[in-house]
Order: C-alpha cells, then structure tokens, then sequence
C-alpha cells in the first residue's frame, strides 16, 4: 500500500502536485512514515559482554491498579507505587499503596498496603529523596506534593516507612 501511495504521489507531476492540497499532502506523509514505522519493534535491547537475554524473566507484577503513574523502590525492598483512583485520571483522588513480593516470584504478594491517600489526583510521577517522597500531578494547578517518611504526627501510623 505504501508503494502504491507513493507512486500517485510521484506521477502526478508538477501541474497535478499543485491540484492537491497542502494538509493532504502532508497528512499522506504522515501517514507513510507512521505506517513504515509500525513494521518494526521498539527499540530495546539488552547489551554487553555480562548480559544475558535468558537471565531476564517478564511477569506482571500487580494487577486492577487504577492509573499507577509512578514507583519507586524503598529501603526495605518493597515497592511504593503512586496511584490515581477515580471514575477517570482527572477526575481522582491520589493514593501511595505499598507493594511486596516476600518470595521473589517476580509478582505481587498481594493487592498491597496503602500508606498515603488524600493526594491531589492526575499524579505523573513519584520520586524518593533522603527522607523526602515526591509525587508530581499532570496538569495546571496540580501541586508538587512532599511527603516525609516515618512516623506520621497526626496519626502515629507508618506513613512509607516499614
């Protein structure tokens, strides 16, 4: 199919090149480059004289997470996982759940703990610093919330901290 669009393309001459309009044009330019680009993987490789392909294993580690957007590895070896929960992203409440996988199978041990919730909704990204959890929003009025791990003041619970 893209040979055949090209071809058009090429035997209109300059006179009938001129009859087709600009957006359709580069609409079918587009559309050539999207369709010879959907023929090959994504670029991903595994690389080096150490790495090998049969040391990897793909599992799916957590399953019925609404909108998980960002995750980072804690101390202890679980996984803090920043979620947005709602009838849509936009329309959500943010929730920091804790993630273990106590055997090493590779999958969650179960649908995790959460920690956190009350967090502005949207949430694109989670970032641990020192003490210090980061967790950004998507969107135009959505705040950087900063959390402190350890011991929460108001309520005496383990806020991302075991």
């Amino acid at each position: 199919m893209i040979k055949h669009v090209v071809s058009i393309l090429k035997n209109a001459g300059a006179a009938n090149r001129a009859k087709i309009p600009v957006l359709v044009r580069k609409g079918l330019t587009l559309a050539l480059i999207f369709c010879a680009m959907a023929g090959y993987p994504a670029p991903f490789s595994l690389r080096g004289p150490a790495v090998k392909g049969s040391d990897f294993r793909v599992t799916v580690f957590a399953t019925n997470l609404d909108y998980p957007l960002g995750m980072a590895r804690l101390g202890d070896g679980s996984l803090l996982v920043a979620v947005s929960e709602g009838v849509s992203f936009w329309n959500s409440t943010g929730k920091l759940i804790r993630l273990w996988d106590a055997d090493e199978d590779g999958v969650a041990d179960g649908p995790g703990t959460s920690l956190f919730s009350g967090l502005p909704g949207g949430q694109t990204s989670l970032r641990i610093g020192g003490k210090l959890v980061f967790v950004t929003g998507q969107g135009q009025g959505r705040p950087i919330s900063i959390l402190r791990m350890g011991c929460s003041s108001n309520s005496g619970r383990n806020s991302t901290s075991p």
